[in-house]
């Protein structure tokens, strides 16, 4: 593989460098014809309309450009844009536009920037690493869309928008084979059967070996997508989408940061048997001597210190970013996603009537040890959990007519997600907890999640190996989470109206009801009248028991139990927009948006809740095309009010219910911060064959009032973040991009392009004091070579990606850990139209 990677990147640029010599002799450029830039249709509003007559900030990424740049996955077209992070994470990645985004485990918060593929919500982080094939378009929405989209979407919106079938028979398509074994391919069949029907089938494969050294950063993901469309009439459609996809790809693992060298502090290290001789070993360490107990000379010493925590997450010397120690072993996981939908369009005369209702559901299970490896002397990786969910979602909404002089949308939403841990309890828990504690843990009793006193049983994966808390004795409390629903439901309308030809005001208001609800369940097995649950005597059920003073026993059940959190807030939208001339546009607008809050599962039962964010944004923009549609300028001031950012961080929390102090992952809000910046974009057609492109993206960010606590796994004491600037937002970043096209005398074309993305330093975590969570300023490029034949039916494209080979820290973690982005990688793509 390695071997691979060294010659095939040489290769590459010496095939580029004589191809374009060659192309130099035959090419000739057309200086005479016509050229503009291309006219974009977007659905960012739920209507069709051109991008530069939409006033918001959008970018549009083309299905051509996803499959030439062999573009895989929503977060690698969200990389390539300015203003726009992915931070990734043990549970997937999660997106963060101008700021604003959400480093939370999304099984159990949800994200700040929504993601929708044919009209269907992905709130689960995992999505955002899903297959692009047979794409039509990406939408990247900027600021709050709380009006047109509702909850999640505080920090704006992305739409992946799959082809549909057509009228005409067609077929595409794609192959890249690359280093690290790249072996992608997709293709895809359009049949229109009759007049009335037609079908779109796609298929997508991708695969390739492993970025990281311990085996890790593979890809291994399969993918397959049906569309139907029956169209009676001209006024009627119906659109039918079935997508399954699979991925057991193994998620890149952590690499060292900097500093691990004898700053282990815990003691919680068990040194695994590597060899299997039944002595417990270290692995080698940089001059590849074992390391058992050496003194500062290297000679053994005795001194009963681990070596782990004197010589840190050990790496040989000259080892690349992409190098891990031997400590930890790739992840494995196991994800499967089914999306559907059916959409029904009627044209009425006077209006639209569009209707969605959809159905997700999907699978994720991950075994990991991101932090300590295997150094606690389990000699695998641990920390499995399985997640299950369900959802369903409707939307109806009228709107006006394409050719009506004011533009209106009037809809009702509704969504409903079941989402809960696959393996947590699903037999009565009261039969459970008797079944474990007096069997065993090898009794074949379903898998449950306990709790005991002081939550020292939290959230196992099953019955208990020895029993740690009897139920028995007297006034000790089991407790269980079941799952953890949500439903929403939501009014909305949106109204454009014309006050001259030249100047239109928008006006929108959307009312949302959310419900977080957690199903849980509290047995006492025995109560007495003078213990701790005296008070709840009265509540019990006698229960004979010959163990039992007197025979009889006093049994607390609260039966099953739901805690809700229920939230009703309005978000709106007011705005104008001026025709500055025909292809020019001044707009303004002030726009609402919010993050729904939630419960925290691992703290107490009853759990405790946390707020929602909320975030009011104000923005001025121009769009404008200027030399006969040539050269296009788009630029958009915002400043955010934002209050209750959310974050995790590990605390003391009191349970009342055991009344006792516990540690636990909780999620806490800031007080109110800002944010403002500046965004301009610019692409300029130069001639018929030049194409230059460029974004500058400025942004000031600060928290709220918030101090992280003191005494957690990251050792530190009490960090005050009032002020700083949230997580991944650089204060400048920028893109450049060029192309030219060579014609050539047989009527094919060559193009050779060149794209480059320039950030400032910024933070990649709320943690800021955790080592390597400052991400300094880097750049990255990307070269294509793209052959086109001349039927324009075939294309082949050479290309490098992250030629720079920078390793950029998506995620940090505790005790020394990092993810970070993929390597240079180079390949070739292949390309087939018909």
């Amino acid at each position: 593989m390695k071997k691979l990677r060294k010659t095939f990147f040489p290769l590459l640029t010496g095939a580029a460098l004589s191809l374009t010599g060659v192309l130099s002799v035959h090419a000739q450029e057309s200086l005479t014809e016509e050229f503009t830039l291309e006219e974009i249709t977007v659905t960012a509003e739920k209507r069709e309309v051109n991008v530069q007559k939409t006033a918001m900030e959008i970018t549009a990424v083309s299905g051509a450009d996803i499959d030439n740049k062999s573009i895989t996955d929503v977060a690698k077209v969200l990389d390539g844009l300015a203003g726009v992070k992915v931070m990734g994470g043990a549970q997937g990645s999660k997106i963060f536009i101008r700021g604003i985004g959400s480093s939370l485990d999304t099984n159990s918060a949800s994200p700040s920037v929504a993601l929708q593929k044919d009209n269907v919500y992905l709130g689960q982080s995992e999505a955002v690493a899903s297959t692009l094939y047979d794409i039509d378009r990406v939408e990247v929405l900027y600021g709050p869309q709380g009006t047109m989209y509702g909850k999640n979407a505080a920090g704006g919106q992305v739409n992946v928008i799959t082809k549909n079938p057509t009228d005409r028979f067609e077929s595409s398509a794609n192959l890249s084979i690359g280093d690290y074994n790249l072996a992608n391919w997709n293709a895809a069949l359009n049949v229109p059967f009759s007049s009335k029907w037609a079908a779109r089938v796609a298929v997508d494969r991708q695969k390739h070996d492993a970025y990281v050294s311990d085996g890790s950063g593979t890809a291994n993901k399969l993918a397959t997508r049906v569309k139907v469309s029956y169209k009676p009439t001209d006024r009627l459609s119906v659109l039918l989408t079935s997508e399954f996809s699979w991925d057991k790809s193994w998620a890149m693992s952590t690499v060292p940061a900097p500093g691990s060298a004898g700053n282990m502090s815990t003691d919680n290290f068990v040194v695994p048997d590597v060899n299997g001789d039944g002595v417990a070993d270290d692995f080698l360490d940089a001059d590849l001597n074992t390391t058992d107990d050496l003194d500062e000379d290297g000679y053994p010493d005795g001194d009963g210190i681990k070596d782990i925590q004197q010589t840190g997450w050990v790496l040989a010397y000259g080892a690349d970013a992409w190098t891990t120690d031997e400590w930890h072993v790739p992840s494995k996981s196991d994800y499967r996603y089914q999306i559907h939908s059916l959409q029904i369009d009627w044209d009425m005369g006077w209006s639209k009537l569009t209707l969605i209702p959809t159905l997700n559901k999907n699978y994720r299970e991950m075994y990991s040890n991101f932090i300590t490896g295997i150094a606690e002397g389990t000699g695998n990786i641990s920390n499995a959990a399985a997640w299950r969910e369900t959802q369903w979602s409707g939307e109806a909404r009228l709107s006006s007519t394409a050719d009506s002089p004011v533009i209106w949308t009037l809809g009702a939403f509704w969504y409903k997600s079941n989402n809960k841990e696959a393996n947590q309890i699903y037999t009565d828990l009261m039969d459970s907890a008797l079944d474990t504690w007096e069997n065993g843990s090898g009794s074949g009793v379903a898998a449950a999640a306990f709790r005991g006193v002081g939550g020292s049983l939290s959230a196992l994966q099953g019955p208990p190996p020895t029993a740690s808390v009897d139920p028995y004795a007297s006034d000790n409390a089991l407790t269980a989470n079941y799952r953890t629903p949500q439903d929403s439901m939501a009014a909305f309308g949106q109204l454009t109206y014309p006050v001259t030809d030249r100047f239109r005001l928008t006006g929108g208001l959307r009312w949302n009801n959310d419900n977080n609800n957690m199903k849980y369940r509290i047995i006492i097995m025995d109560v007495t009248t003078t213990g701790k649950y005296s008070e709840l005597y009265d509540k019990t059920t006698a229960v004979e028991d010959a163990n039992a003073t007197g025979g009889v026993r006093h049994t607390y059940d609260t039966g099953i139990k739901t805690y809700t959190v229920d939230a009703s807030p309005l978000t709106y939208t007011g705005g104008f927009e001026f025709d500055l001339g025909q292809d020019k546009m001044l707009y303004g607008s002030v726009k609402t948006g919010y993050k729904n809050g939630g419960l925290n599962l691992q703290s107490t039962v009853p759990p405790l809740p946390y707020d929602p964010e909320e975030l009011i944004a104000y923005s001025l923009g121009s769009k404008n095309r200027f030399m006969n549609n040539q050269l296009q300028v788009n630029i958009e001031a915002y400043y955010y009010d934002y209050k209750g950012y959310q974050v995790q961080v590990m605390t003391e929390v009191w349970d009342p219910l055991t009344e006792s102090m516990g540690r636990a992952n909780m999620v806490v809000n800031a007080d109110k911060g800002t944010n403002s910046g500046l965004d301009i974009n610019a692409d300029w057609m130069i001639t018929f064959n030049d194409k230059l492109s460029a974004s500058l993206a400025y942004m000031k960010t600060e928290f709220g009032e918030l101090i992280l606590p003191g005494g957690n796994i990251g050792g530190s004491s009490e960090y005050d973040l009032t002020g700083t600037d949230l997580p991944k937002a650089p204060h400048w970043s920028g893109t450049l991009g060029y192309e030219h096209t060579f014609m050539l005398n047989n009527g094919g074309s060559v193009t050779p392009s060149l794209q480059t993305k320039i950030s400032s330093g910024y933070w990649s975590t709320h943690e800021k004091y955790l080592a390597g969570a400052w991400q300094g300023h880097y750049r990255t490029s990307d070269f294509y070579l793209t052959y086109m034949f001349p039927n324009g039916n075939y294309s082949a494209t050479i290309w490098g990606k992250n030629l720079e080979n920078t390793a950029v820290t998506d995620y940090v973690f505790p005790m020394y850990r990092m993810q970070i982005s993929e390597p240079r990688t180079t390949g070739i793509t292949f390309s087939a139209r018909f």
